[in-house]
C-alpha cells in the first residue's frame, strides 16, 4: 500500500495489546449447541449476556414460583413427551463439560444438574459463565502464537513492531460489534494503524481547535466524514474486509490505515514482535501478518483442540517509498491551508 507515511508524535505510539477472541468464540460454540427448537430461554440466557436475558419476565416468574434455582443458575421448563430429546441433549452437553473438567479444576469446574429426568422440565444449576466459557469451549479451541521480524531500509531490523497485525484468515467465527478510536490531534491520526473486524466501528474524534475532514476512497469501505472540529466525533462502520487508507482532506500530511478483518481472531504484535491469538477453533487455517509498509506474509497452520500452533513471519519494508496522495476529489492538495 502506498499511503502517505507520517509517524505519530513521540509518546503517542499505540501500545500493543492482546485481543482475547476466546469469549466470542466460546459463545458461538455454545450457541450452536443450544440453538435447538424449544430451548429459546436457554439460548437467550447464555448468549444474550445482558440484563434483559437475566431478568426476563418469564425468568422472574419461574424464580418466584419455584424458589429453588440457585443464584447464578438458570431454569428452562417444558411440558410434553416431545421434549424428552431436548432434555437428553442438554444433559449430554453438561455431562460432557463435567467429564472434560475433571476433579480439582477450580470453581469453574463445578457443573451440577438436577431434575434432568423430572417430568415437565429441565432445571440446570451451574456457574454458567465459568462453565460455558471455561469448560466447554477450550476442548474445541486452541492457540496460535509466534513472532514477527521486520526489515527496514538499509537492512536494519525494526525495534518496535507494535504496528504489525496478525490475524487468522477464514475462521468461521462471527464477529461481534466492536469499536476503536483514532484521534485527530496535532494534525496527525493517533494511532496511525487501527484494526477492526467486519461490522466494527472506528470513531474519529477531533481534538484540535481547527477543522479536519477524515475520508477514504478505498473501494467498498469509502467514506467522507466532512468538516468538523473539537469536540465533535465522527465515526464509520466498516462492512467489508480489506485495507482502508484514511486521509484528511485539508492536511495532506495526515494519513492512517484501518485493517478490516473477517473475524475476531486477530491481535497486534508486542513491540518485540511476539503475539498470541487464543480461542481458535480446531482446524487448518492461514495466519497472516500485515504491516503498512511491508504488506503481508502468510503461514499455514493446523490448530488442535487445546493445542498451540506456531507461526513465524519475516516482513520486508526496505523497498517502501512514500507516494503523495490526492484529496477526496481526486485533485492535488492546495498549498494554502485555510483551516
Amino acid at each position: 500500500m502506498r499511503a502517505h507515511h507520517d509517524r505519530a508524535p513521540p509518546g503517542t505510539a499505540h501500545r500493543a495489546h492482546h485481543v482475547h477472541a476466546a469469549h466470542a468464540v466460546h459463545l458461538e460454540l455454545v450457541e450452536a449447541h443450544v440453538a435447538q427448537p424449544g430451548l429459546a430461554e436457554l439460548r437467550g440466557h447464555v448468549g444474550g449476556g445482558g440484563a434483559a436475558a437475566r431478568r426476563s419476565p418469564r425468568m422472574r416468574t419461574q424464580r418466584r414460583q419455584r424458589g429453588r434455582v440457585a443464584e447464578g443458575g438458570f431454569a428452562v421448563h417444558r411440558r410434553g413427551e416431545e421434549e424428552d430429546g431436548q432434555r437428553t441433549h442438554a444433559r449430554r452437553i453438561m455431562s460432557a463439560a463435567a467429564a472434560r473438567s475433571g476433579p480439582g479444576d477450580g470453581p469453574g469446574a463445578m457443573v451440577q444438574s438436577r431434575g434432568l429426568n423430572a417430568p415437565g422440565g429441565v432445571a440446570v444449576r451451574v456457574p454458567w459463565v465459568l462453565a460455558l466459557l471455561g469448560l466447554i469451549a477450550p476442548a474445541w479451541a486452541g492457540t496460535v502464537t509466534g513472532k514477527v521480524e521486520l526489515v527496514e531500509k538499509g537492512g536494519r531490523k525494526a525495534t518496535d513492531l507494535s504496528d504489525v497485525v496478525v490475524y487468522v484468515e477464514g475462521a468461521r467465527v462471527k464477529p461481534r460489534p466492536t469499536s476503536t478510536t483514532v484521534v485527530m490531534k496535532g494534525k496527525a491520526f493517533v494511532p496511525r494503524v487501527a484494526v477492526v473486524p467486519v461490522g466494527g466501528t472506528v470513531q474519529f474524534p477531533n481534538e484540535d481547535p481547527i477543522f479536519h475532514n477524515a475520508f477514504s476512497v478505498s473501494g467498498e469501505n469509502h467514506f467522507d466524514l466532512e468538516l468538523y472540529k473539537r469536540p465533535k466525533v465522527g465515526m464509520f462502520t466498516f462492512q467489508h474486509p480489506g485495507v482502508v487508507k484514511v486521509y484528511c482532506n485539508i492536511h495532506p500530511q495526515m494519513s492512517a490505515v484501518v485493517l478490516v478483518v473477517d473475524n475476531p481472531l486477530y491481535t497486534r504484535a508486542a513491540p518485540d514482535g511476539s503475539f498470541t491469538i487464543e480461542g481458535v477453533p480446531a482446524g487448518k487455517y492461514t495466519v497472516k501478518a500485515w504491516q503498512e509498509r511491508a504488506g503481508e506474509a502468510a503461514k499455514d497452520v493446523t490448530v488442535t483442540e487445546s493445542g498451540t500452533a506456531q507461526a513465524s513471519f519475516a516482513l520486508d519494508a526496505s523497498s517502501y517509498k512514500t507516494v503523495p496522495h490526492k484529496n477526496k476529489f481526486g485533485k492535488d492538495y492546495s498549498t494554502d491551508e485555510k483551516y
